[in-house]
């Protein structure tokens, strides 16, 4: 499951369901938060929409849809709303997405941007990375605007406009060594704000599971096992 907190409303994709949506303080249980909205993959919030990825159980791996401005239950397009789709023709599937005042599509073998540009088209994609992309969506975390991935070369970040090789010549051979190929799917990460940390949580090759942790205002990484 992904998440992405919407006003008050809670929202959520398993790539089976359409997008889930839980009221804060009201409801009981999830419920579809429209007979239009999408089965997605990934979600998350860009400015004043709802942004899914990866639509219809990989049927359409490459697709983005939005909803209405500040409309989570609108995902019909047309002339009196502001929603549509888009479909990322370069890069291959959708790794990823993370919003905020802009969106971050991260995908096989490239980055995406999308800003938001107001009628008729809405939002404006901009590939700011051919080659560089992402291997996993267990990977992909976000704190103050910037996003952290993993590449198939190494662990990157990216602030909207350029990437920066964060784990090159520190940590980058030692993981690929050392982790599992075959869990590469149960890849998690998170963030901890108070520590300035990102974490990562993966299958090794001696079967069980090992942590890189990177400190991203001292540029410092760190390794544990769990």
């Amino acid at each position: 499951w992904y998440f992405t907190q919407f006003g008050n409303v809670l929202l959520a994709v398993n790539d089976a369901s359409k997008v889930q949506a839980w009221t804060v303080g009201t409801s009981t249980a999830f419920a579809d938060v429209a007979a239009a909205a999408p089965v997605a993959k990934y979600i998350t919030t860009v400015r004043d929409f709802v942004v899914c990825a990866n639509l219809d159980s990989g049927t359409n791996a490459n697709k983005v849809q939005w909803s209405d401005i500040n409309d989570e239950t609108n995902w019909t397009s047309g002339a009196a709303s502001q929603s549509d789709f888009q479909i990322i023709s370069d890069g291959g599937n959708i790794q990823g997405i993370t919003g905020g005042e802009f969106g971050l599509i991260l995908l096989e073998r490239g980055i995406t941007r999308m800003t938001y540009i107001g009628s008729p088209y809405f939002f404006q994609f901009d590939n700011i990375s051919r080659g560089i992309g992402c291997v996993t969506g267990g990977s992909v975390a976000q704190y103050g605007g910037i996003t952290y991935f993993l590449s198939d070369d190494g662990f990157y970040s990216c602030d909207g406009r350029s990437i920066t090789p964060i784990g090159k010549e520190k940590v980058d051979r030692y993981f690929y060594a050392n982790m599992s190929s075959s869990g590469i799917d149960s890849m998690s990460a998170a963030v901890d704000p108070v520590r300035s940390l990102v974490m990562w949580n993966y299958a090794n090759i001696s079967g069980g599971r090992s942590m890189l942790i990177y400190n991203w205002k001292l540029g410092k990484w760190s390794a544990a096992s769990t």
